[in-house]
């Protein structure tokens, strides 16, 4: 339950505003355009980027009960990328107690990934999946004599055309910097696996949406089309956010979904609304 609800509702402070708010939960509750897994991981990154330990203990609680364990860390884990320790080290210290007043704790300890990380086979076998123009691009080789295929070959399969623009900036600025970049987020944190790239990439949207972030939301969008997300479905990560974040958010947010579609030609496909409101 919304928490503004909850002690409205139970301070009994404003029969209107109890019933207003609750029939705008409970609409956005009915919508069934993501499955309860999907909800419940958006929410779980959201409130953690955002440091809201009371609601994410809420929504922590219902994954377990969803038998979400490892899901749930999982996206905790990836939002060091966007939170850093901050963020995250909270999330981590909930859901431990959680997971183990729940029993499950060990089972999540028992499916923890080796040491060394899933196997990433060979850069021929992901050769397919980079975009033509980075096949061609001759910075490509370059970068990756000095910082190896595999870090690189992750950013170009999810981030085309974009992923070498970032790393020759990196690059140029502090070469230490880049690689310690490179091997912790492209080639550990977004190979891991134990996420799709499509529920990833939602929780992602989420995740930005609710810090207002935009640089990076506009790419983030787009991975999350790239990798199976539907339009409907991203449209509805980005909605809901209005609920526990406010409407200024949710429409900044819905703005640069709006701008991405109508660049993809895509814009047809939630109505073709207008550019911009004024």
């Amino acid at each position: 339950m919304n928490r503004s609800l909850e002690v409205a509702r139970a301070e009994g402070l404003d029969p209107h505003y109890v019933n207003r708010l609750a029939r705008f939960e409970a609409a956005l509750a009915r919508r069934s355009v993501l499955d309860r897994r999907i909800r419940l991981l958006v929410r779980v990154g959201q409130f953690t980027v955002t440091r809201n330990p009371a609601r994410l203990e809420d929504a922590l609680s219902a994954a377990l009960d969803e038998g979400l364990a490892q899901a749930a860390l999982e996206v905790i884990f990836q939002c060091s990328v966007y939170s850093g320790d901050q963020g995250v080290g909270a999330a981590l210290e909930i859901f431990v107690r959680l997971a183990r007043r729940a029993g499950q704790l060990d089972a999540v300890r028992s499916a923890a990934l080796p040491v060394e990380g899933p196997d990433r086979g060979t850069m021929e076998s992901e050769q397919p999946g980079w975009d033509p123009q980075d096949q061609a691009d001759p910075r490509r080789q370059s970068l990756m004599q000095r910082y190896g295929w595999s870090g690189i070959s992750t950013g170009l399969r999810l981030r085309p055309r974009h992923h070498l623009n970032i790393l020759e900036y990196l690059d140029a600025i502090d070469q230490d910097f880049a690689r310690s970049w490179l091997e912790f987020i492209y080639d550990g944190m977004y190979v891991r696996g134990v996420l799709d790239d499509r529920t990833r990439l939602l929780c992602l949207v989420g995740e930005l949406s609710a810090l207002g972030e935009t640089t990076q939301l506009r790419e983030h969008m787009r991975g999350a089309l790239r990798c199976g997300a539907s339009v409907e479905q991203l449209k509805e990560v980005v909605l809901q956010t209005c609920l526990d974040f406010g409407m200024p958010y949710m429409l900044r947010s819905l703005a640069l979904l709006v701008s991405v579609l109508e660049e993809d030609g895509r814009l047809a496909e939630i109505g073709s609304p207008p550019r911009a409101v004024q």
